[in-house]
């Protein structure tokens, strides 16, 4: 919830407190990489996060894939990428491709993107409205991108909505995506732009 309406201080010291209590406990490390990848340019950070989940005997290509990206690293992808799939598990097919993808992307290779994302589309029809909003950015497509994000909500897809303000990340890797007025007014009408959120009232911590 704190993530959600924008209270990305609060969580990550609610997270470093789980920690604190509990070093093994691997979620607090995942919820505290993924805010400081998201919300802030602490990558660094986030990427000792992921790692000590690895330490912890989780595999996270993905999540570091993601920190990656976020540095546009692509040698730092490719990195991911070549542990192969025993490491990507249940992502293998889903996330495995979206990162090929990702380099073409960071690349500036507009025909492999173009030609990557046609397969995934063929091979895997049922994609998440989430992913085709990124592979829709990838093409260059706004407003394709802006209309799957938008169905993504509508569904109540978790992720879509916790991250729908992470700006530090989208606009690092895409630019002119979060500042969109159309984005913009897409969060609007959900209640999850800046101005509703900053409204809402949590109780004090008590720590």
């Amino acid at each position: 919830m704190l993530r959600t309406i924008d209270h990305i201080d609060e969580a990550i010291l609610i997270s470093n407190r789980v920690i604190e209590l509990d070093p093994l406990n691997v979620q607090a490390y995942l919820i505290k990489g993924t805010l400081l990848l998201h919300h802030t340019h602490r990558t660094d950070e986030a990427r000792l996060a992921f790692e000590k989940m690895e330490d912890l005997g989780v595999n996270a290509p993905a999540l570091l894939a993601d920190v990656s990206m976020a540095e546009r690293d692509l040698v730092g992808i490719q990195k991911q990428l070549d542990r192969g799939s025993s490491d990507w598990e249940s992502d293998i097919g889903s996330s495995y491709p979206y990162y090929q993808a990702a380099i073409a992307y960071l690349n500036g290779d507009k025909k492999r993107v173009n030609e990557l994302v046609g397969e995934i589309m063929q091979s895997t029809p049922n994609v998440s409205f989430l992913k085709r909003s990124g592979y829709a950015l990838f093409r260059g497509d706004m407003d394709q991108a802006i209309d799957s994000y938008g169905k993504a909500i509508s569904e109540r897809h978790n992720v879509a909505i916790t991250i729908c303000n992470a700006k530090a990340f989208k606009e690092t890797v895409f630019p002119g995506f979060y500042t969109h007025p159309k984005y913009q007014q897409l969060l609007k009408e959900h209640g999850l732009d800046e101005e509703s959120i900053s409204k809402m009232r949590i109780p004090e911590l008590p720590f």
